[in-house]
């Protein structure tokens, strides 16, 4: 059953739904979407038992695998309109497995869809993927990625790999962006952070942008990272493009390994949440950080999908 969806909700559903509107049985799909699935690299086996559908990827060796990622991507085949938008709504949930220390992810949903009530041709109606709420995986060819979800519901698991680029340096740019805002918000904005600005142009537009602030500092040989106290879009301001905006007091956490030697050694140390926003050619990424910290980010391109 659909949902008509507030406005107050639209950002947020428009970083990650797609679309859909009355089920279609799995008869009907189209053979490019069976094949998309058929052609990629990642192969996977489903099971159903005790009310819940089991998906079991498994990754193929990859060189630097530390670069990509994997990401999970629950979906309904649906009709959809051109107009609205819509989203399988849902979560995702972790569970290790103590005998054999693999993680399983289990996605809750009772099968629920929520769209917005513009009106709409009926002419533009058609069958798409429409996604709830994905999650990262570390990509990890030594084990395989077991993934639940509701028997009954017609929801799919379908996947991303993603390749992240080295961490890139960003020039800070307060004065620039701010010549763009009205006053208040410059005195809001001017005086507790800093602000960056991204241009990007030659990368794919369905490319992700991480974000990652954070603070060089010389440590031993412990896991480090900065505490994130608050993070996420800005509000409404009188420019043509989304910003957001990243809280943190700088304060460094680490495990309490013991390190023999001693050593320091200069690293960036940032938050275990850095950002993902998504990218669009007309528009700069623009963020505002807390003042003391540093900004990098990271490129992800898609390398392989079964997603049509």
């Amino acid at each position: 059953m659909k949902k008509k969806l507030s406005s107050l909700l639209l950002l947020a559903m428009a970083l990650s739904a797609i679309s859909c509107s009355q089920r279609k049985p799995a008869s009907e799909k189209s053979t490019e979407a069976t094949d998309s699935i058929q052609k990629t690299d990642v192969s996977q086996t489903v099971t159903e038992k005790d009310e819940l559908r089991k998906y079991v990827l498994t990754l193929p060796s990859l060189q630097n695998e530390s670069q990509y990622k994997v990401e999970i991507i629950p979906s309904v085949w649906m009709e959809v309109d051109d107009c609205n938008g819509y989203g399988l709504q849902g979560k995702f949930e972790k569970s290790v497995d103590l005998e054999t220390g693999l993680t399983n992810l289990i996605f809750k949903s009772d099968g629920e869809v929520f769209q917005t009530a513009m009106g709409c041709p009926t002419d533009s109606m058609h069958y798409e993927y429409v996604t709830g709420p994905t999650t990262l995986m570390d990509y990890d060819s030594s084990k395989p990625i077991n993934v639940e979800v509701p028997a009954g519901k017609n929801i799919e698991i379908r996947h991303t790999v993603w390749k992240v680029s080295e961490m890139i340096s960003v020039a800070q740019s307060t004065e620039e962006i701010l010549k763009d805002f009205p006053e208040y918000q410059k005195k809001l904005y001017g005086s507790t952070y800093e602000g960056y600005m991204i241009k990007l142009t030659n990368i794919a537009e369905d490319s992700k942008i991480e974000l990652i602030p954070g603070i060089t500092k010389a440590v031993d040989c412990n896991e480090h990272w900065i505490t994130n106290q608050g993070s996420g879009s800005g509000g409404m301001v009188e420019v043509p493009y989304t910003f957001y905006f990243y809280e943190s007091d700088g304060k460094i956490s680490s495990t309490r390994m013991a390190c023999p030697d001693g050593k320091l050694t200069k690293k960036f140390i940032h938050s275990m949440n850095p950002m993902t926003v998504p990218f669009k050619k007309s528009e700069p990424i623009v963020i505002f950080i807390s003042k003391g910290l540093e900004l990098r980010y990271r490129i992800w391109d898609k390398t392989e999908t079964n997603k049509k």
